[in-house]
C-alpha cells in the first residue's frame, strides 16, 4: 500500500503497482481485430467521445475516491488527478482532519486505503478507459431523485442487449391508478424508460401520460456502469 501514518502515500508507487493489473499486453489481437479500438485486457471498447457531446457520470468507488478531495462534483480529469496527488500526500492527522471536515464521508479504517483507490480511479480511466486529462466527469450519488447504483446500470446494459419488444396488455378492470416502470425498446437501439400513471380508462388501452422518467437516462446509466463496475 506504500503508506507512512506520518508522510503519506505514494501515488508514483500506486501507479506502477496498479498499471501491469489493465494487461493491456493483451490488447495485440483485439487491435488486430478491432483496429486498435480496444481498452484493456484484451476488451473492445468504442473511443471515449472527445468533443463534450456527452457527459459522463461516476459513482460509488469512483464517488467514494473523490469524496475526499474538496472539490467540486464536476470536474476535469485533470483537477481530479492533481486531486489525488494531494491526497496521497496527506498523513493519517491530516486525512482525519479533512474526513472531519468534509463531513466524514468515509471510515477512518480507509485512510490506509484512499491514495491506493483514488490512484486506481485515475489510472483505469485514463489508461485504461481511454479519458483525456480534458474530459469532464460528474461525480455524483443521486441522479434526479434516483439512488444510482452499478446494478441498475448492468441491468439497462444487459437488456439492451437482447432482441425483444414490449406490447402492453389491454386494461380489463377498474383501475384508479398504477405507479410503475415500464421498460421497452424505443426501436433505435435504446431502452427507454417510461413512468405508468393513471390508467383510469378501462375501455381503452391504456395511455402512458408520463413524460420519461429521467432525460436521457438509458445515455447516463450504460455510460455510468461503466465507470462504476470495475471500482466496486
Amino acid at each position: 500500500r506504500f503508506v507512512s501514518k506520518k508522510k503519506g502515500s505514494s501515488f508514483k508507487k500506486c501507479h506502477e503497482q496498479i498499471l501491469p493489473l489493465l494487461k493491456k499486453d493483451m490488447n495485440d489481437w483485439c487491435n488486430k481485430v478491432y483496429n486498435n479500438a480496444c481498452s484493456f485486457n484484451g476488451v473492445y471498447q468504442p473511443k471515449v467521445p472527445d468533443d463534450q457531446s456527452h457527459e459522463f457520470y461516476a459513482f460509488s468507488g469512483f464517488r467514494r475516491a473523490w469524496s475526499m478531495m474538496d472539490l467540486p462534483s464536476k470536474i476535469t480529469l485533470l483537477e481530479f488527478m492533481e486531486g489525488t496527488k494531494s491526497l496521497c500526500e496527506l498523513s493519517h492527522k491530516e486525512m482525519k482532519e479533512r474526513r472531519k471536515k468534509l463531513g466524514k464521508p468515509v471510515h477512518k479504517e480507509e485512510y490506509s486505503n484512499m491514495c491506493f483507490l483514488a490512484t486506481y480511479c485515475i489510472t483505469i480511466l485514463i489508461e485504461g478507459f481511454g479519458f483525456s486529462l480534458d474530459s469532464v466527469i460528474n461525480f455524483i450519488k443521486d441522479y434526479d431523485g434516483y439512488k444510482v447504483e452499478w446494478a441498475l446500470g448492468s441491468m439497462l446494459y444487459e437488456i439492451n442487449g437482447l432482441p425483444w419488444t414490449y406490447k402492453p396488455k389491454e386494461i380489463t378492470e377498474d383501475i384508479s391508478s398504477i405507479d410503475g416502470i415500464v421498460i421497452k425498446d424505443g426501436g433505435d437501439g435504446k431502452i427507454k424508460i417510461q413512468n405508468v400513471m393513471d390508467l383510469a380508462d378501462t375501455n381503452k388501452s391504456y395511455e402512458r401520460k408520463k413524460e420519461l422518467v429521467m432525460k436521457h437516462f438509458t445515455q447516463f446509466m450504460i455510460s455510468g456502469v461503466v465507470l462504476a463496475f470495475i471500482a466496486l
